[in-house]
Parts: structure tokens; sequence; C-alpha cells
């Protein structure tokens, strides 16, 4: 019994401990980012999200990544879970390769797999996600801008509406992104 207990309390404070270790990026609440202080295989993603459901959110760089394949840019960013409840944010931004710096909306982008902006809300551990898009049929108005594209780094911000289909709500999200390639 003595050992079922120490194994209890142990546990505790492992998952205690993972829970608050990890560290987020310095950069403080919806300024800009920037890939330079991110290692290969990263992202960050700040932004206000108001409406439907509001935050504002960092992503947590551990739990982020990106990747450039093939055709695509793919941006993934996790904001840690919340406690209690574990609430969990993301963001995932979905670019073309080739694209240069410039101002955009999502219609401008009609390549496969390109320009997606999604951002999804768990309110609880194991909960089901409720997810808001920016609408690539033009919808909704959702804007870009990239002012950084190399082979191996990406920054931008964006601004504009991401709504739901399933239940017609709606989200506004202004923010920046960057992200480094491995």
């Amino acid at each position: 019994m003595k050992k079922l207990l120490n194994y209890a309390i142990l546990s505790v404070m492992v998952l205690g401990t993972a829970m608050t270790s990890c560290k987020k990026d310095s950069n403080n609440g919806g300024g800009s980012v920037s890939a330079g202080s991110l290692t290969p295989g990263q992202s960050i993603v700040k932004a206000n999200i108001s409406g439907a459901h509001s935050t504002s959110y960092e992503s947590t760089t551990i739990m982020s990544q990106a990747t450039k394949a093939g055709n695509l840019i793919m941006l993934t960013s996790v904001k840690q879970p919340a406690l209690p409840d574990l609430t969990v944010d993301q963001f995932i931004i979905y670019l073309p390769a080739d694209i240069q710096t410039g101002t955009f909306k999502t219609t401008d982008i009609t390549a496969a797999g390109g320009g997606i902006f999604t951002f999804a809300h768990t309110a609880s551990a194991g909960g089901t996600a409720k997810g808001w898009q920016a609408d690539p049929d033009g919808e909704t108005v959702f804007n870009f801008t990239i002012t950084k594209a190399t082979a191996t780094e990406i920054e931008g911000t964006f601004t504009g509406e991401m709504s739901n289909d399933n239940d017609n709500t709606k989200v506004s999200a202004t923010g920046s992104f960057a992200g480094k390639f491995q």
C-alpha cells in the first residue's frame, strides 16, 4: 500500500512538472513573431481571437512544427493546455511552398492546399474540437501578408473572419506567424 501511495505521489509530481515546464516563446501577446529564434522544424503563432470563442493565443514552440514539402508549407501550432480542464487551442496554416512576400486574400491563392488558415478550440480533455476556417471561397474576408519567405523561413501577419459551417458561427483573428523549416 505504501508503494502504491508513493507511485501515486510520484505520478502527480511528474505530471505537474510536465504541464508547467513547457516554456512559451519570449515574444509577448498579439505582437509580431520572428523565425530567427526558432529551431528548424518549429513554428509560432500569436493572435487575438474574438467572437464565438475569444482568447489571446500564443502557441508553445515545443508543441508546434513547421514543414515544407513538395508544393506546400504547413505550420501547426498548439497553445499549451490550460489547467485544470486542459483546454486546447490550435492554429494550422497551409501556404503554397513558392509563395513570395506580399499581401493576399485567401481567395487569391487557388493552388491545392494553399492559403488556408484554421483555428480549433477544445474545451476540455477528451472533448470535441470546434473549428473555424478562413473561407477560401470568399464568403468571409481574410487577408494575410507574407513579410519574409526564404528557402528555410517564413513570417507573416493575418487579419479577418473565420467561419464554422456547421453552426454558422464566426471568429475574428488578428495575429502573426513564423516558421523555420527542417
